[in-house]
């Protein structure tokens, strides 16, 4: 039913066993042909397998024969119900990527160099760009201690002034090396007037509508400049009323844009 649904852009699963494992194998495999389908199998260790064999009377099969199956058919693997969240988050809310060279901006030095690590370890490139676009940069980036090599070090620019944030995305969509979109560390102090938390996400549609490529946007849910809660989850809120994936951590977000181009590049070469 729910991949002959037009309305369900996604299909994503628990479940701890299957009575006919042909059957389930051949309509997952169907399944991922028309929609990306997440699954989340449970009693994947030794000790998990036996609660699934008193939960449901499941019997404990080999998960390595899961992995290869899930594998097979295109289906997207999770471990969690958060690692779950945040692959449907992706699959709905961004364009589809076509490469792993992406664009990362950070608010602080040390948060570039932890932003990239993340992504990095999840398969992605961080390259750094044409000589035409740091000549381009150089003509306004020019906040202390900043930088505008990729990762960004982008320190006030991204929260308080529209205008350069402009140029970075211009440059950016222009910039042929970059394929894989752009993540954005964003904070949710500063926006005293709603207008400017619109203006900004105004940018980034623009931005992901010329180049066809994701936006995510990272916004930690701890530390001092998260705001206080209430600001921050009206400010979250309103970037997913946009259309925006938003992750509460580097990590979930490069796991998540890591899964989606896995899926599509799947898919393309089937």
């Amino acid at each position: 039913y729910l991949m002959n649904d037009p309305e369900t852009p996604a299909i994503a699963m628990y479940l701890e066993g299957t009575k006919d494992g042909r059957r389930f194998f051949n309509t997952l495999r169907e399944a991922t042909k028309k929609k990306p389908v997440i699954v989340w199998k449970g009693g994947r260790s030794t000790a998990g397998a036996r609660a699934v064999n008193s939960h449901t009377g499941s019997l404990a099969s080999s998960q390595a024969i899961w992995d290869a199956m899930l594998k097979q058919t295109g289906a997207i693997a999770v471990a969690s119900i958060e690692e779950a969240v945040d692959a449907i988050a992706g699959l709905v809310h961004t364009k589809q990527p076509t490469g792993r060279n992406i664009a990362l901006i950070a608010m602080t030095g040390g948060q570039s160099v932890a932003i990239t690590d993340q992504f990095e370890s999840y398969g992605f490139n961080v390259p750094e760009l044409s000589d035409a676009s740091y000549a381009r940069f150089a003509e306004f980036f020019t906040i202390i201690g900043g930088s505008y090599r990729n990762p960004f070090d982008a320190a006030s620019t991204i929260r308080s002034e529209a205008e350069n944030l402009q140029k970075i995305l211009e440059i950016l969509a222009d910039e042929p090396v970059i394929d894989g979109g752009v993540a954005l560390e964003f904070r949710s102090r500063g926006f005293e007037n709603p207008g400017d938390l619109e203006e900004i996400l105004d940018l980034l549609d623009d931005y992901r509508n010329k180049t066809n490529l994701p936006v995510i946007l990272l916004m930690p849910t701890h530390g001092v400049m998260t705001g206080d809660t209430e600001e921050a989850a009206q400010v979250k809120d309103r970037v997913v009323e946009r259309g925006f994936a938003v992750f509460p951590s580097f990590e979930r977000g490069a796991q998540a844009l890591g899964r989606i181009v896995d899926y599509h590049t799947a898919r393309a070469e089937a």
